[in-house]
């Protein structure tokens, strides 16, 4: 899934994250956000709970912020910590 400069709210990002069907998100392998979209803390809580602690086969194989707009202090040290070591940046 790519959402690039859309124009996207953090809620609108968890949202449409939240929409996908269960065969949707088993087959999910990639996202990437960024440009003029916002990532916030609801949209770090969607994908920690659809995709970040999920084990293989049904996790995210690449996760990709590039430019969002963070401007929630801390948000980028959460998202790191929670990463398992296995995935890449």
């Amino acid at each position: 899934m790519c959402l690039y400069n859309n124009g996207l709210s953090g809620s609108a990002f968890s949202d449409i994250l939240g929409s996908l069907s269960s065969v949707q998100r088993k087959e999910l392998e990639s996202v990437v956000y960024g440009g003029d979209n916002e990532f916030t803390a609801k949209s770090y809580e969607t994908l920690e709970e659809l995709y970040l602690r999920k084990r293989p086969p049904y996790e995210l194989k690449e996760l990709k912020l590039v430019g969002a707009q963070v401007r929630e202090p801390g948000l980028m040290c959460r998202l790191l910590s929670g990463l398992d070591t296995d995935m890449r940046l």
